[in-house]
């Protein structure tokens, strides 16, 4: 906890009845004097900020205090196992000279207070949290002797008009909550005077921007009514300068804090007013954004997509186009599985309980587009990378699954080795012992790596995968090249299919079996056709224009745009990739893609008689194949042969 430093000779440290002055604000907290939430909202928590609202529309933060949803006559502050400080301030500056404050306390347990405090500040700049603005002018230590007390009053040391107000509970950890209850609180004071100096009375309508190098940055607006005189400065010009006139360029990544100052007149106080520019990395993949993301706060421009694969409560599980996953902090978005997130956003890093997790700045980003999210599936619970979605495949279960949530229950994978699974959300129904394929999110409480399940299917053996498949097309030329699942190109069945036309388009009808993956490559500068490609029957399109890895360029209608400057993602950008969802009977699909006229490579020919012809897996035709791998084409159907 943060130890006020106070000087004796400026505090008064008194404690008794309030000086015969006006009755400024009268706080009353409780259920009888807060009709219909007039006054202020409830509040279930110790961490929580309620606002109170005087009836001529004046407002007070009170912070750290529990009101039990209205249900109590009076609030509580003070936490169970943690250092805390419960705080009423005022929202506005107070015209009047503020003499003392005396509050109504029921109960408290005041060896666990360190003491309460009333601090003053000539501004705040909509941060009441910065310490640096706060000065103490009246503090009560909490002794034995108060534990009876119901009233304890704060003298205010040095009274002066136009100041901010803060009333602070300075509480240590106890076995429980709510260690000083709390039911009004009167400020008293005199008028200000006819020559108190007025408050310089500027701000600048923000407090905190975000930027990146390339981005750059527009100072917020100054709002100066008294148009007094006002010098500005950086704390950081290394990270961004500011001129006479209060504009501001960007040097370099970091945090700066810009400062508008003015000098105290005969008319009025010295002002100040501050806002903070944090320059943030910018990642342009998932890898850049990891390495951006070292300490808790850290803050990272994220200008590439992540599809959204599971939301639950607090938690949102995205993954990249590599299905690298990250966890989202989830505070009210409306996201679904299969949203991809526009690129184009800042969040900050804020690792919980060694989980990593990051947290939205502003606005939820946009989502452009919604399509299938198809989770991996493991066998072994060492290939799954943290915060990642996916099926734990083979588990075995010798008891019933829980379904409360935090349950902590063992597994048995298909190794034969243990592994820990926990309830991190309530599931809704359980499932008998046996063996299952576990979907879940792979998660870390402190220093346990556990398996947080969603649902259970009943495990079945997957089918064995054919080595062989049909493609008819009325290209003129085409070729393909097929590797089988297990080989040591892939670890799964893929098919490549390329082709050249002279019509304006080709249809291709593949006939793919259970368990394939099938790619389709466009030649560079090819046109994709995209609705037939996304709708297709069973089948997840990942279209990758460059626009959702850098926000640079976008897709106009059904035509695919490439900047030419990129380089860094040549074999992603000009890939259509389908995945072949898992099913009991085989898919028979169409789609289309069109080219420009002659573009391509060379293929084969897919001939329509039932003569045999032979090609390598180039595409050349081969008059008398042996000793090797060929295509066959035949009856219109083309296959992969050894000879």
């Amino acid at each position: 906890m943060k130890k006020f430093l106070l000087s004796l000779a400026s505090v008064a440290l008194l404690t008794g009845s309030a000086s015969a002055a006006d009755l400024l604000f009268d706080l009353k907290f409780g259920k009888e004097h807060n009709v219909d939430e007039r006054f202020y909202a409830g509040n279930n928590n110790y961490t929580g900020t309620f606002t109170y609202t005087m009836s001529d529309n004046e407002t007070f933060s009170v912070s750290n205090f529990n009101n039990n949803n209205n249900g109590w006559d009076f609030i509580k502050c003070g936490r169970k196992k943690y250092d805390s400080v419960g705080y009423i301030t005022t929202d506005f500056m107070v015209a009047e000279q503020v003499t003392s404050i005396e509050l109504t306390i029921p109960a408290w347990t005041p060896d666990k207070v360190n003491s309460i405090m009333l601090q003053t500040a000539t501004s705040i700049d909509g941060d009441a949290n910065d310490e640096t603005r706060w000065s103490t002018v009246a503090i009560h230590s909490a002794t034995y002797d108060d534990e009876t007390a119901k009233t304890v009053t704060l003298n205010n040391s040095a009274p002066a008009a136009n100041r901010y107000y803060r009333i602070a509970f300075d509480c240590v950890s106890s076995t429980g909550n709510g260690l000083v209850s709390l039911s009004e609180v009167k400020y008293y004071g005199e008028p200000a005077g006819e020559d108190v100096q007025k408050p310089a009375g500027f701000s600048f309508t923000q407090s905190k921007i975000y930027t990146t190098t390339k981005l750059g940055a527009t100072a917020p607006e100054l709002s100066n009514p008294n148009n007094v005189a006002v010098t500005y400065s950086s704390s950081d010009p290394a990270v961004v300068e500011v001129a006479a006139d209060g504009t501001i360029k960007v040097k370099g990544e970091g945090t700066a804090e810009i400062t508008a100052t003015s000098e105290e007149s005969a008319e009025y106080l010295a002002g100040s007013a501050k806002y903070a520019v944090v320059v943030a990395p910018e990642a342009l993949n998932h890898d850049e954004f990891m390495a951006a993301s070292k300490e808790s706060g850290d803050v990272i421009y994220v200008n590439f997509y992540y599809t959204v694969a599971y939301v639950n409560g607090s938690y949102i599980y995205a993954a990249s186009i590599y299905d690298d996953p990250v966890l989202f902090f989830n505070s009210g978005s409306t996201y679904e599985p299969g949203d991809r997130l526009k690129a184009g956003y800042f969040v900050e890093f804020s690792p919980f309980n060694n989980l990593p997790e990051w947290k939205f700045i502003g606005d939820f980003p946009e989502v452009f587009m919604n399509d299938i999210y198809t989770p991996q599936k493991f066998t072994s619970a060492d290939e799954v990378s943290l915060n990642q979605v996916c099926y734990l495949a083979n588990v075995t279960f010798n008891e019933e699954t829980p379904t409360e949530k935090g349950k902590t229950f063992k597994g048995i994978m298909a190794d034969g080795s243990e592994f820990t699974f926990y309830t991190q959300w309530a599931l809704d129904d359980a499932v008998a012992p046996g063996t299952y394929n576990v979907y879940g999110a792979m998660g870390c409480y402190k220093t346990t790596i556990e398996f947080f399940p969603i649902s259970y299917e009943v495990y079945e053996a997957d089918p064995e995968i054919p080595t062989s498949l049909n493609i008819t097309s009325d290209a003129n030329e085409m070729s393909y090249e097929f590797k089988p699942a297990g080989s040591d190109e892939m670890p799964f069945p893929t098919l490549s299919v390329t082709a050249t036309t002279d019509k304006e388009s080709a249809t291709f009808e593949i006939e793919v079996p259970e368990g394939w993956t099938t790619f389709a490559y466009m030649p560079l500068n090819s046109d994709v056709d995209i609705e037939p490609l996304r709708r297709a029957p069973g089948i997840n399109i990942e279209w990758i224009p460059v626009e959702y890895l850098t926000a640079e360029g976008y897709v106009t209608g059904n035509e695919l745009k490439i900047p030419s400057n990129i380089s860094e993602y040549q074999n992603a950008l000009y890939l259509v990739k389908g995945t072949q969802v898992c099913s009991n009977v085989p898919i028979v699909y169409t789609f289309n893609v069109a080219y420009d006229i002659n573009s391509g490579v060379d293929g084969i020919n897919a001939a329509d008689d039932a003569e045999a012809v032979y090609y390598n897996l180039s595409g050349a035709k081969v008059a008398n194949p042996e000793n090797g791998v060929f295509i066959k084409v035949a009856d219109g159907k083309a296959e992969k042969v050894v000879l």
